[in-house]
């Protein structure tokens, strides 16, 4: 009898073990199916980085994107000039034997990386690793040459079969920017996939081409030029301690108006670039350097007090122009000219400090001497049909308070003076 009840209790306990494990199974099942489910209502996720200001990458770049499905962790492990390889690793939440496998083996998830026009796919469990060239942009981003691009990260979930979802449910209801679903029609959905999407963003500066000949200053404004850009100045006279702003529209002239005159200005023009974040879908931008600062001084608004011109190193001669056709059909005869090539010296008293130079104008000709001095030197050519010796000219200075090259700008009121192209030296009221 003894034996008989033993035996009896021993197989009460074995029903009761098998049991307990089949219903625990069970519990697990339903539990990941909910977690699948959970994920699908809840696209959100939290992002930290390391080693990463938001636009450009170094060795020791980190990001880890976590969801309700799964992480993601992607490291910078090298850069090379441009080139930064990234190792990205994914892990599930749920495990893969909860996730319904078909014979088209949906469950598995697809790793899509992208950047510089070029996709790479992966699946889970695969060594994953990419490189990305900063230099260049991002085929998908919202500039095609310059800006904010984005390395992206895709993952992709495709089920087939398995969970039926109202297509009224909850599940797909608020769905945020950097998910996208797709389900099936009908009164429940018995195929759907996922698609998420996550970036880290790197910085493309446009090729910036600045005209410094095209720049217009007066003794109270400076117009700088256009940006295909909106455009922030910062400017300052040089020595204040703070900076003044302008900002101007897409393809608009800069123009810094109400300056002092014989001022010296710090100026530092810079740009936004605007851009949309793939994760968010916020519209953001960018501010670029146009150029580093440098410094431009408004027209000193005073006359040169030029006291003498000099005529040396005079040489006489004659130049003959062949007969030609002119562009419009007329025929151009055989001229010869008298000529004469000498050199000015120009002596100015009381020269105010912030010159760059002295311009000196001649009828249509225009000549510059760079130099903050008492003493300009030209070196000049004349020529006319008539008798060149002796003969009067007129002649116009000023000061420029800027130099771009070999050419002034920034040119002030003019002083009138007159010579004879003879040797001697003639004095100016």
């Amino acid at each position: 009898m003894k034996k008989v009840i033993s035996l009896l209790l021993a197989l009460v306990m074995v029903i009761c073990c098998v049991s307990v494990s089949a219903y625990a199974s069970d519990d697990d099942e339903i539990f990941y199916e909910e977690e699948l489910l959970r994920g699908l209502s809840d696209p959100s996720f939290t992002k930290t980085t390391d080693n990463y200001d938001g636009y450009h990458f170094v060795k020791g770049t980190k990001a880890v994107w976590t969801c309700a499905l799964y992480d993601i962790t992607a490291t910078a492990t090298k850069v090379s000039g441009n080139n930064v390889t990234f190792d990205v690793k994914f892990n599930s939440h749920i495990p893969e034997k909860y996730l319904h496998p078909t014979s088209w083996d949906c469950s598995k998830y697809e790793i899509m990386l992208y950047a510089n026009s070029s996709w790479k796919t992966f699946y889970m469990g695969d060594t994953m690793s990419y490189t990305v060239d900063t230099s260049k942009s991002d085929g998908l981003s919202t500039s095609a040459t310059c800006g904010m691009q984005f390395f992206r990260i895709k993952v992709q979930k495709h089920e087939r079969n398995t969970i039926n979802v109202p297509t009224t449910s909850k599940y797909f209801e608020g769905i945020k920017k950097n998910r996208e679903v797709g389900y099936g029609v009908g009164g429940a959905i018995n195929e759907f996939w996922i698609e998420d999407t996550y970036t880290l963003g790197y910085y493309v500066s446009p090729d910036y081409v600045i005209y410094k000949n095209n720049y217009r200053i007066t003794k109270n404004s400076i117009t700088l030029g256009t940006y295909a850009f909106e455009s922030i100045v910062e400017y300052r006279a040089k020595g204040a301690k703070s900076w003044k702003k302008k900002t101007f529209k897409k393809n608009k002239k800069m123009i810094l108006k109400k300056l002092k005159a014989a001022t010296t200005y710090q100026i530092h023009p810079l740009c936004k670039i605007y851009f949309t974040d793939p994760e968010t879908g916020e519209k953001k931008y960018t501010i670029d350097q146009v150029a580093s600062i440098f410094s431009l001084t408004t027209i000193i608004n005073k006359k040169p007090k030029v006291t003498s011109i000099k005529i040396s190193k005079i040489k006489y001669g004659k130049k003959t122009i062949n007969g030609y056709w002119e562009s419009d059909g007329d025929w151009h005869p055989t001229e010869t000219f008298n000529t004469a090539s000498y050199t000015i010296t120009v002596k100015v008293k009381k020269v105010p400090k912030k010159i760059k130079g002295l311009v000196l104008k001649i009828g249509g000709s225009a000549y510059y001497a760079k130099g903050n001095k008492k003493t300009y030197t030209y070196k000049l050519t004349y020529q006319d049909t008539k008798k060149v010796k002796g003969k009067k000219m007129t002649a116009y200075f000023a000061y420029s308070s800027n130099s771009v090259g070999s050419s002034p700008l920034g040119i002030g009121p003019a002083k009138k003076g007159t010579y004879k192209i003879k040797k001697g030296t003639y004095k100016v009221k």
